[in-house]
């Protein structure tokens, strides 16, 4: 948890991408999203509930994910996916055995894996679990969730998805005082800007929404583009769990 910790508080010390100007980076919002993943870094408990909805071309996909953590290794982590091709999820860990569904692309479901949290000699974390069952869900490479349980390469490829920070300005979100910080979107550090963001964080530094906004042309039609916006609501407590009896190993 140290590592991770000292990593969200120098995440922003770098130097700065060449394309991206030094005024794009204020102290302001770099130091509140620092502050942010520091508190979530730092968090031994949580619970709650996350919702995904993303919208193109008329068409919508809402993942709701329930999470609850006891570090260092106990998680529950369910999700359930309201689509053409809906399903249910599940990652759970008593501390010494963590379950996940079996891959998703086999013709014939197969049984839950279990593993043994303890590997190479090695206690795994949280981190670690949701890292190893990742491909198991119903939502892959969530920002909000990588914020929150807080996987170092996540968060490293999630800063190189800012290609610009700007000052953050007050908003509300669900009726909540935020601090509104947006930028210019890529996929990765290595592409092109392809959007905006959106990151809302409370007085607190709780994260209260993260947004993305792209637009992509449509092939073999580069005068036609798809607005594709994702969005991930956020309502969690830090320091709390809603029900410890869901440390259990679901086979």
């Amino acid at each position: 948890m140290i590592s991770i910790l000292a990593a969200a508080l120098i995440l922003f010390q770098a130097q700065a991408p060449t394309q991206t100007p030094p005024q794009a980076q204020p102290t302001d919002s770099a130091s509140l999203i620092s502050k942010m993943l520091a508190r979530y870094a730092g968090a031994s408990q949580l619970s709650g509930q996350l919702r995904f909805t993303q919208s193109a071309g008329g068409k919508q996909v809402v993942v709701d994910t329930w999470i609850q953590y006891d570090r260092p290794s106990k998680i529950y982590l369910k999700q359930v996916r309201h689509s053409s091709d809906p399903g249910t999820f599940l990652v759970t860990s008593d501390g010494k055995l963590f379950s996940y569904d079996g891959p998703p692309d086999l013709a014939v479901k197969p049984p839950r894996l279990v593993e043994a949290v303890k590997a190479h000699g090695k206690e795994q974390t949280i981190a670690e679990i949701y890292h190893v069952a990742g491909d198991s869900l119903g939502e892959q490479g969530s920002p909000a969730l990588a914020i929150v349980i807080g996987f170092l390469p996540d968060l490293k490829a999630i800063r190189g998805t800012w290609a610009s920070i700007e000052t953050g300005v007050p908003a509300q979100v669900r009726g909540v005082d935020v601090t509104a910080i947006k930028g210019a979107y890529r996929d990765s550090s290595t592409q092109p800007v392809s959007g905006r963001y959106e990151i809302d964080i409370d007085k607190d530094a709780n994260l209260i929404r993260y947004v993305t906004e792209q637009s992509f042309s449509v092939p073999n039609n580069p005068d036609q583009s798809v607005r594709v916006d994702s969005v991930w609501d956020v309502d969690l407590k830090v320091g709390s769990l809603a029900d410890p009896t869901l440390f259990k190993v679901i086979r």
